[in-house]
C-alpha cells in the first residue's frame, strides 16, 4: 500500500505528517555508558505529526514562552542548527526601519562554513511579532534575537535549549527523545 505523507498547511515549514508512512522499524540500542562512566546521550527523533508540532508550539504559547515559540518556529522552518540559530541579532531578520521583514536569513554555518539561505516565512514571522509584541518593542537591531536573563544582550546558550527542550518533552509526556536537533529533524 502506498502512503504519501499528508503535509498540513498549519504552519508552512516543510513539516510533514509521517505517522501513517511505512517504515522500516529498527530496535533501539540499550543505552551504554562513556568510558569516564556517564550514559550515552540518545539521538534526538524528530517530530512525526502536525499534530504534535502544534502541541509543542502551543505548549510555548500557553505558557507564555514566546521567546521559546520563537526558537521553536525558528528551528523547524529554518532546520538550521541550535547554535546557528542562538546567533541571529534582530538586523539579521529586519530592515533598518525595524518594521520590515527580510526576505531570506542568510549566514555561513558555524560547524561546517557553508553559505545558506533560508526565506522568512509568515509562520516565523507570527512567531518574531508575538515575541515582539511581548517585550513592547523594546528591541536594538544589533540585539540577539534569542537573549538570555543572563546579562545584557548576551545569547541563550544551547545547554538552556537542551534544558527547555528537555523540560517541554517531559511535561507533554513526548514519546521522543526530544532535543535542539529534534528542529532539525522535524524540518526534514
Amino acid at each position: 500500500m502506498n502512503t504519501m505523507p499528508n503535509t498540513q498547511e498549519t504552519n508552512s515549514c516543510n513539516v510533514m505528517d509521517i505517522s501513517n508512512r511505512n517504515t522500516d522499524v529498527k530496535k533501539e540500542k540499550t543505552r551504554g555508558f562513556t568510558s569516564d562512566g556517564r550514559p550515552v546521550p540518545k539521538a534526538a527523533d524528530s517530530i512525526k505529526t502536525i499534530k504534535e508540532v502544534n502541541k509543542i508550539r502551543n505548549y510555548f504559547l500557553d505558557k507564555k514562552e514566546y521567546r521559546n515559540y520563537m526558537l521553536w518556529m525558528l528551528g523547524i522552518c529554518t532546520a538550521y542548527r541550535c547554535g546557528d540559530i542562538l546567533s541571529f541579532k534582530f538586523n539579521d531578520i529586519f530592515e533598518e526601519d525595524k518594521t520590515t521583514f527580510k526576505r531570506n536569513i542568510s549566514l555561513y554555518e558555524e560547524k561546517t562554513g557553508k553559505y545558506r539561505e533560508m526565506e522568512i516565512t509568515e509562520p516565523m514571522k507570527i512567531a518574531i511579532n508575538k515575541y515582539i509584541e511581548s517585550v513592547d518593542n523594546k528591541f536594538g537591531l544589533t540585539d540577539y534575537l534569542f537573549q538570555s536573563r543572563k546579562g545584557d544582550n548576551k545569547h541563550l546558550e544551547v545547554r538552556s535549549v537542551e534544558k527547555i527542550f528537555s523540560v517541554m518533552g517531559e511535561e507533554l509526556k513526548l514519546p521522543y527523545n526530544v532535543s535542539t536537533h529534534t528542529m532539525r529533524k522535524t524540518f526534514a
